[in-house]
């Protein structure tokens, strides 16, 4: 009897820290999760040993790419790869300004992520931080301001920062998680990624009007990402069909296309 109560306290004591620990969290708490492993698994970044997170330079001649925890510039000329960044955190996430002088992105020290500017001649860093969690810069097209997601206000919100005055100011208030914005062709409006439970959309959203639209929504689609085309209404996303994961492409002129009429770009298996 005293061996079974022993092993049912300890089992009992096991129960209570495990359930207590999923629910403590290193990053700053954010009101809208209620657990945040999804936080963590879905909208964090990753490090990861091979190359991710590819920017092409606006000159088309260098890549941008996290690989390690660091920044890497790659020459694609020469296809030499010269290392930007070698502190302790995490870098990844780069986005190129639009003169091609500037990197920002994301810097994770386990317990916070970061916004940097890094200035390519100098090396000098600007850093966008508060005590909750900041990610996904992208330069506006003029290369005036950079806009970023941050859960200052307690929930994954778009807001911009001028890079002259250092000014910020919120953009969007939607639930949950607003990040991976990019720049349109179009000068004044965004399109980025919203996310709440198991929906997942792309939203563009006109800064000069502050109208706000659903270009394509989907659900399940936990790593549904995108890019926009730098001189078209394009754009370029990921998203799952037949059990495996495409990229495909989306005129955002006609956002009533039928899924059958968007193009699949398919990988050869052989690459």
């Amino acid at each position: 009897m005293e061996t079974l109560a022993m092993v049912t306290i300890a089992v009992y004591l096991l129960t209570f820290s495990v359930a207590s620990a999923q629910w403590e969290n290193r990053y700053a708490k954010l009101n809208d999760f209620g657990h945040h492993v999804y936080l963590e698994q879905h909208e964090l970044p990753i490090l990861s040993h091979g190359q991710t997170d590819p920017a092409p330079a606006p000159d088309g001649k260098r890549l941008a790419f996290a690989a390690r925890g660091w920044l890497w510039n790659l020459n694609l000329e020469t296809g030499t790869a010269v290392r930007l960044t070698s502190g302790p955190e995490v870098d990844s996430r780069p986005r190129w300004s639009p003169d091609g002088k500037h990197l920002a992105f994301v810097r994770d020290n386990g317990l916070n992520t970061a916004v940097i500017i890094k200035e390519l001649a100098t090396g000098k860093e600007t850093k966008i931080d508060t005590e909750a969690i900041e990610l996904d810069p992208e330069f506006s097209t003029d290369g005036e301001w950079l806009y970023y997601t941050s859960g200052v206000s307690g929930s994954l919100n778009l807001w911009k920062y001028n890079l002259s005055s250092e000014m910020t100011e919120q953009l969007t208030n939607l639930s949950q998680v607003e990040r991976n914005s990019r720049s349109l062709a179009k000068d004044g409006s965004l399109l980025y990624l919203h996310g709440s439970g198991a929906y997942r959309a792309l939203r563009i959203k006109d800064l000069k009007s502050g109208s706000d639209t659903i270009a394509l929504a989907r659900t399940l689609d936990y790593h549904f990402t995108a890019d926009t085309h730098p001189k078209q209404d394009l754009i370029v996303y990921s998203a799952p069909i037949d059990n495996a994961y495409h990229l495909w492409t989306m005129d955002l002129n006609n956002c009533q296309t039928p899924p059958y009429q968007r193009r699949s770009l398919r990988l050869n298996a052989s690459l």
